[in-house]
């Protein structure tokens, strides 16, 4: 029996995901199950839990160092990733969100326009337009509930922007994309002088059968202007514990990047992320990892195998990594909607249909697809991060709401 097997009961923690006013705001019924933030209800590392009960016993989390961290890290990316970096190329952060943020309002100016992929995390909206640039949509190109990247239109929708903002592998849908796309966008980047933002923080959760690319691995031997940021957070349940790597190709960059920390007084980790961040990144943490990444597969082969033989009306997007991918529902849409005008009183008018549908029908609840952008109302966000029996009874579930339609 795998530890992933039983799911973690976080109901009486502080958990956001768990919280019944946030469930109640995304899907209109407080005692819906949890399937939306991006954390895992599966068992964290048994090193996590032996490093905060040592911790704990010590109940004094003081100024500390945490020498082996970005070593650790270091070795980590070259094991998994096969990319040696540098460590003088490479700097930590607090938080991925803060360290994106920090690299838009220095190396862009206000006005610029930065490129996004959509679907998008919506977080990285905000980011670029709280800091007064704008925002150039790129929708990644939809199939049968399939995403892929498409390099004409890419090509002609990034002309003028001064950044690339990229998420690889992508959130929400799950697509892993190939290092020849990712030199397509770094070589054009090069050509038109663009700085290329690669938020990787789902990267070292890409399933046994794919590959990810770093993207400053890709840039190696081109030589765009680049950054790389990876995370613990997604990767080993820690998401609470803020931290962040920015990795550089231009060491002048990396310069003056280093002293925006510096004078903002962010360079330095919190106790518990620098104690982490130095734990999990440990070889000895390497094994539960690959177990990690197997287990999220195989919920993925069983939701695939689901969908085509019971439930054939919803797709799953491409989910090839991480925890959280989206369902399509187009087809059963119009029902949907003719629903939330029959019985109002389960709806919020017009916002979050497709949320608020499964909150009521199927007590669950999932990240609506509109809160990823307009024209993605259709698609919810499921978080498959827990338990294969906690995910085939929310699948079950999910087909006794719409044969109820």
């Amino acid at each position: 029996m795998s530890i992933f097997d039983k799911a973690v009961d976080r109901r009486n923690s502080n958990a956001d995901k768990w919280s019944k006013e946030l469930i109640k705001d995304i899907c209109g019924n407080p005692n819906a199950d949890a399937f939306w933030v991006a954390d895992m209800d599966l068992a964290t590392s048994p090193l996590i839990k032996e490093v905060l009960q040592k911790e704990t016993d010590l109940a004094v989390p003081g100024y500390a160092s945490h020498n082996s961290m970005l070593p650790n890290f270091i070795k980590f990316v070259e094991h998994k990733h096969g990319w040696k970096i540098d460590e003088e190329h490479t700097t930590y952060a607090q938080g991925m969100l803060h360290a994106i943020s920090l690299a838009l309002n220095i190396f862009t100016n206000e006005g610029d326009e930065v490129l996004l992929p959509y679907p998008v995390y919506q977080p990285f909206v905000h980011l670029i337009q709280n800091s007064n640039r704008i925002v150039k949509r790129f929708d990644l190109t939809q199939n049968n509930g399939k995403f892929s990247f498409d390099r004409e239109k890419y090509e002609t929708i990034s002309e003028g922007c001064k950044a690339i903002m990229f998420c690889s592998p992508h959130n929400p849908s799950g697509v892993v994309f190939d290092s020849s796309d990712l030199e397509f966008i770094l070589s054009l980047a090069k050509e038109r002088g663009q700085l290329v933002l690669s938020d990787e923080i789902h990267s070292d959760l890409v399933h046994p059968s794919a590959k990810h690319y770093p993207m400053g691995y890709a840039n190696t031997s081109i030589g765009a202007k680049c950054i790389t940021f990876m995370a613990p957070s997604k990767t080993f349940n820690i998401a609470g514990e803020h931290c962040a790597f920015a990795i550089f190709e231009d060491t002048e960059m990396l310069k003056r990047y280093k002293a925006a920390q510096k004078r903002l007084f962010l360079y330095a980790e919190g106790y518990f992320a620098g104690t982490l961040a130095e734990a999990v990144y440990s070889p000895e943490n390497y094994q539960f990892l690959d177990d990690l990444d197997s287990y999220l597969e195989e919920n993925v082969n069983v939701m695939e195998t689901f969908f085509k033989t019971e439930l054939p009306c919803v797709k799953m997007a491409n989910a090839k990594a991480s925890f959280i991918t989206f369902l399509d529902f187009s087809d059963v849409w119009d029902k949907i909607v003719a629903d939330s005008k029959k019985h109002p009183e389960f709806y919020d008018g017009d916002h979050y249909i497709l949320s608020h549908f499964l909150g009521h029908y199927a007590c669950i609840c999932c990240n609506d697809g509109s809160w990823f952008g307009s024209g993605y109302e259709k698609f919810v966000r499921f978080n498959y991060g827990t338990s294969r029996e906690c995910v085939l009874e929310a699948l079950n579930k999910i087909k006794k709401a719409i044969e109820s339609l």
